[in-house]
């Protein structure tokens, strides 16, 4: 049997609404931009940049989930090497009851934990941050199949030239124009050909922009600069 040809990942793509919610993937084709998603309230943006390429790394994962996985492991390690036995000591029923509760934190974690990909994805990039998401968009897509990326204190884009199809994108803090870039929120490798290079810097600066100055859930006022900064190209 022939092998098929893996399809080449496509150039930037600005759309003025998403196809599909970014967590629960409710098709939104129709609906006015911005808006939230009939189906599980979600903010959707007008005017969305989608890249495609690879992350540097897995980051993204919020720090309460970080701690929960910490206390649910550290948990079950204590009750499977001293715990059991102590509870058994007390009470078989509060022992039982102890690893099923250890064993349900563990599988609700593992069903609300974005389920990590190797490869290429998605990047989209909205006001609340950058969306980590699957190249092809499933008909049984999630939550768990989407990892979203606060921009945090990041003032600085930086795309820098690999090749003529490529580039990587650091997004970060500098101390000012031309400094180093510390504290990134993220890195990838994306596909952004030369002629689009000016215009996904402009689109990616405008969000961050737009991050600091409102910090709320309305981003009506992300929109003017967004199309303003698009109009000069």
């Amino acid at each position: 049997m022939a092998r098929q040809k893996s399809q080449p990942l496509s150039d930037p793509v600005w759309s003025e609404t998403p196809d599909h919610c970014l967590w629960c993937s409710y098709p939104l084709v129709g609906l006015t931009a911005p808006g939230r998603c009939p189906e599980c309230g979600v903010w959707f943006d007008a005017h969305v940049l989608t890249l495609c390429g690879v992350p540097a790394s897995s980051a993204g994962a919020p720090v309460w989930r970080r701690a929960a996985w910490l206390a649910v492991i550290g948990a079950g390690l204590i009750y499977f090497y001293v715990g059991w036995a102590f509870l058994l000591f007390i009470s078989p029923i509060l022992a039982g009851a102890t690893g099923l509760a250890i064993l349900g934190a563990l599988v609700v974690l593992v069903v609300i934990s974005p389920r990590e990909r190797r490869g290429a994805e998605r990047f989209i990039f909205t006001h609340r941050g950058v969306v980590r998401a699957p190249l092809k968009q499933g008909r049984h897509a999630s939550g768990a199949d989407t990892i979203l990326i606060p921009y945090d204190d990041a003032n600085a884009v930086e795309l820098k030239r690999v090749s003529f199809f490529w580039r990587k994108l650091r997004i970060g803090v500098a101390s000012g124009r031309g400094a180093r870039m510390s504290g990134f929120a993220f890195r990838a490798g994306v596909r952004c050909p030369d002629d689009y290079e000016e215009r996904v810097r402009h689109h990616i600066e405008a969000l961050l922009q737009a991050a600091r100055e409102e910090r709320s859930d309305d981003p009506s006022a992300l929109l003017g600069s967004l199309h303003a900064g698009d109009s000069a190209h």
